[in-house]
């Protein structure tokens, strides 16, 4: 006899078990209604005994329960219509135009803006020429009048320049006059020994010399006689006596007059040291 093969205990009963099973469950809902059926004896009983209570005054009725109110039902939101095919692309033109017009709007602002600007840039070109060519103006007038102040300043120059040489030559005239008249008037055969006499004794040197050098000095007076300058025109060779002749010319100061009153414009005198009383005769010179 082979061995039993070995029971798997996940694989279901036997179907030979299932009416004992069927007793059990039988069983249980008995018992249960047994429970229930008890129960409901237990409280009938209960609720049969008498109780007494005694009320002294009503008590107050209870208050009133409100019912809870229902919160608001929130409003359903319209739903958008769908748009027709039509409307849409009118609206779809309308956002298209209005897209183009601020391009073109923006488009006119920034060309407007490089206009002014560039308006902007020529107006200050403008300026700067103009404070160029005022300032060349200025600086034109500047030496237009610079030159014309030189003119007027050379021409007063020169006007008193023609002024001072014809004045000089006036008085070179009236000098020229005047010698040209005492050259044609001689001197007196003693006017030499006026002359001599009027500047003898102003001669001081007490010194001693040898020889007897020769000082020939040129005098010029004015037309009253009065010694305007004297020149020593020759040196002795001794400056001590070119000195003292010099002296008594600047001391006599004054010409005498000729016997017709009138001076000789230039005389040159020769003075020697050892015979002062034979001093040489005085030259009139036509100057």
């Amino acid at each position: 006899m082979p061995p039993p093969a070995p029971r798997n205990e996940f694989a279901p009963p036997p179907p030979g078990g299932m009416a004992s099973a069927l007793m059990l469950a039988l069983l249980a809902h008995l018992l249960l209604v047994l429970a229930l059926a008890w129960g409901l004896n237990w409280r009938q009983q209960s609720s049969d005994q008498n109780i007494q209570a005694e009320l002294w005054s009503a008590p107050p009725p209870p208050p009133p329960v409100q019912p809870p109110e229902p919160p608001p039902k929130p409003e359903p939101k319209p739903e958008p219509e769908p748009k027709p095919a039509a409307q849409t692309r009118q609206a779809d033109l309308v956002l298209e135009q209005k897209k183009k017009e601020e391009t073109e709007r923006r488009a006119a602002e920034e060309a407007a803006r490089r206009v002014k600007a560039e308006f902007e840039r020529q107006r200050q070109q403008a300026a700067e020429q103009e404070r160029l060519k005022q300032e060349a103006e200025k600086k034109v007038a500047a030496e237009r009048e610079r030159r014309k102040e030189e003119a007027a300043r050379q021409e007063a120059e020169a006007d008193r320049r023609h002024a001072a040489e014809m004045d000089r030559l006036r008085r070179q005239a009236g000098r020229d006059s005047a010698t040209a008249a005492a050259a044609n008037a001689a001197p007196s055969a003693g006017y030499g020994d006026k002359v001599r006499a009027a500047v003898y004794p102003n001669v001081v040197f007490p010194n001693q010399i040898e020889g007897n050098p020769l000082a020939e000095v040129e005098v010029r007076t004015a037309p009253d006689g009065a010694i305007t300058s004297r020149r020593l025109l020759k040196s002795s060779g001794v400056k001590s006596w070119d000195e003292a002749v010099l002296r008594a010319i600047d001391k006599t100061q004054t010409i005498p007059r000729d016997t017709d009153g009138r001076v000789p414009p230039s005389i040159i005198i020769e003075f020697r040291p050892r015979d002062r009383s034979t001093l040489a005769e005085p030259k009139i010179l036509n100057r």
